[in-house]
């Protein structure tokens, strides 16, 4: 894991600078592969390595045992035949039984010898075996591991549904001003699924959810925003929903909740998320066209007072 997401670095170091959209995809093909790297550890190549590996042993352990030499095996004498007997035996060829013997009596040690000495034990060192219950230090990282990647995974499972429910409390924004713009941006990103707006209370920045049916998400005061405003907001929000951004960040977060003890994969994650974003603002500011073309200055004007009015908040979302 180490290896590749040092490679990924490497490679997003030598990519153009305005090449984004480049580097988000290098980095998206690492989080793949520490997704793969587990799945390739216990596949079928992995039981081969183990299979050979067995043979391998049980080979030599044959080469150990000398094989018995069929000379060195002691010849098993023939059973006498012996014929049967058609009259019983006389009883004079029987022995008469012996008399019994009696036991000689143990003569008592007189009274003024002193009693025998018992020889005590010696002292036995005490082996403390591990109980049955207890664990191994390869079970307690396990188990280590498994409760951190599950709290890790919790807001991917959670996540939906908590977002499906703010989108149904939100207010729908199908204003004059929201329909020319949300027209606008489906034409330009060339998007054919059909998108929803709604103003959320709760949302602390414009963000966007859902792949196969995508809702953006607009903050408070968003239905008071000015014309120019909604049109730059809008055309960034459907970069990402062309881009398919949601998924791609759903399976960085999968990787990171995998690889949660490894710091490389929090700092890639964060590399992942922010060459997304200039992806999506090189698509806006790269617009062709004298109607759909977009000014620079502009554009970061707005990014600039968006970032203001929401610094030093937190934004959790499916992609910003």
């Amino acid at each position: 894991s180490t290896v590749l997401l040092l490679l990924m670095w490497a490679v997003t170091a030598v990519l153009p600078r305005r090449a984004a959209a480049l580097r988000h995809a290098a980095w998206v093909l690492g989080m793949l592969g520490l997704l793969a790297l587990p799945a390739a550890m216990i596949g079928p190549g992995w039981l081969v390595l183990q299979t050979k590996r067995q043979t391998v042993a049980m080979a030599k352990l044959v080469q150990t045992v000398q094989p018995v030499q069929p000379e060195n095996i002691p010849a098993i004498p023939a059973a006498v035949p012996i014929a049967p007997r058609s009259e019983p035996l006389p009883i004079e060829n029987f022995p008469p039984p012996a008399a019994p013997q009696e036991m000689p009596q143990l003569s008592r040690p007189p009274s003024h010898a002193p009693p025998p000495v018992r020889e005590q034990p010696r002292p036995v060192a005490t082996v403390f075996a591990r109980p049955k219950n207890a664990w191994t230090l390869r079970e307690i990282l396990i188990a280590a591991w498994a409760v951190g990647a599950g709290l890790m995974l919790l807001p991917l499972i959670v996540g939906p549904w908590l977002m499906r429910r703010r989108v149904g409390r939100a207010e729908v924004l199908d204003g004059p001003a929201w329909r020319s713009a949300l027209m606008e941006a489906r034409t330009v990103m060339a998007v054919r699924r059909g998108v929803r707006i709604v103003e959320d209370r709760g949302a602390l920045m414009p963000l966007t959810c859902g792949i196969a049916r995508p809702v953006i998400m607009a903050p408070r005061g968003a239905a008071d925003w000015a014309p120019e405003r909604i049109r730059l907001v809008l055309l960034h929000e459907m970069a990402h929903v062309r881009r398919l951004d949601v998924l791609t960040q759903m399976a960085g977060w999968t990787a990171r909740a995998v690889w949660w003890f490894h710091p490389l994969t929090w700092l890639a994650c964060g590399k992942m998320a922010l060459e997304r974003e200039r992806a999506c603002d090189d698509r806006v500011i790269g617009m062709q066209g004298d109607k759909r073309s977009v000014d620079p200055a502009s554009y970061a004007a707005a990014l600039v007072e968006m970032a203001d009015r929401f610094s030093g908040r937190m934004v959790m979302g499916f992609a910003s």
